[in-house]
């Protein structure tokens, strides 16, 4: 990332591999984070928690994304965009400390204990644990649309990504116009995730049940990109940011995370670890 970024603030360089790269990187990241998350939120909480909490977690999402938002408005006024990204680094460096602070203590000791059972050994070969995963998809319907699921939450992801990028891109005359433009849309898009998961997610998980509010999110997904389709212009633009922003923490995420509670809890962190950090990158 350090090299990605004093590339992309060179004066003298005119390519755009820099960019290339620090996109690369930060898809690892999307994918690395998230997989922690859901192994923590799979092995720390049975179902009737699971209903109580998750949505407390995810509301810490949504609250350090309001922070981002409103830091990444208050640096676009004053800097240009490479200069942000060097905070943006700074960010991160200071997160994986944290992280790794407090794994030694609680993180790994926990986590471990989920993955290993009594007397197996500490090292698995990685084929191993990819064909115990595969039997399990041909054992275990709800694990094979879980998987399936995730995967096509991907391809939504990266089609809504590029749409709203390009939509968006087409509406602002420079990059500090567009920064400070995603600054303020992720307060506003993460204060409406905030208000939505509040009053409405878990109202409509114990009202409909978890299987009927997992197709809610692919309903208003495939709104979204109806109204691109009939008009790629910024309204519909927005509403898809929005979708791919917003309601995938406020809704599919905490949704998704309690179907994992059907699981053997030794199975939970296998499972969820393989289908999210293999399954889905590939």
């Amino acid at each position: 990332m350090l090299a990605a970024v004093h590339y992309i603030g060179s004066d003298n360089s005119g390519s755009t591999i820099g960019c290339y790269v620090l996109y690369f990187v930060t898809n690892l990241l999307v994918f690395v984070v998230p997989v922690i998350l859901s192994v923590l939120l799979g092995t720390q909480f049975n179902s009737l928690k699971a209903k109580r909490l998750v949505p407390i977690v995810f509301t810490g999402v949504i609250a350090g994304r309001v922070a981002a938002g409103a830091t990444l408005s208050y640096l676009a006024l004053r800097y240009p965009v490479p200069s942000i990204l060097w905070f943006w680094v700074i960010m991160h460096a200071l997160a994986f400390v944290f992280f790794f602070l407090g794994s030694n203590s609680f993180v790994r000791p926990q986590i471990q204990s989920f993955f290993q059972r009594p007397g197996e050994q500490k090292q698995t070969k990685f084929f191993d644990r990819l064909r115990n995963f595969i039997r399990t998809l041909t054992e275990s319907q709800l694990v094979l649309f879980l998987v399936l699921s995730a995967v096509m939450a991907n391809f939504s992801f990266y089609f809504a990504e590029f749409q709203s990028a390009s939509i968006l891109n087409a509406q602002f005359a420079s990059e500090n116009d567009l920064a400070m433009f995603y600054g303020w849309f992720t307060i506003c898009a993460s204060l409406l995730a905030f208000l939505f998961q509040a009053f409405i997610t878990g109202s409509m998980i114990h009202r409909l049940g978890i299987s009927n509010t997992n197709i809610v999110y692919p309903i208003l997904a495939f709104t979204a990109f109806l109204g691109t389709a009939l008009s790629f212009t910024l309204g519909p633009g927005v509403w898809l940011k929005f979708v791919q922003l917003g309601l995938l923490t406020a809704l599919f995420q905490p949704v998704s995370n309690l179907f994992y509670n059907a699981l053997p809890p030794r199975e939970k962190a296998r499972i969820i670890t393989v289908s999210e950090g293999v399954v889905q990158p590939l």
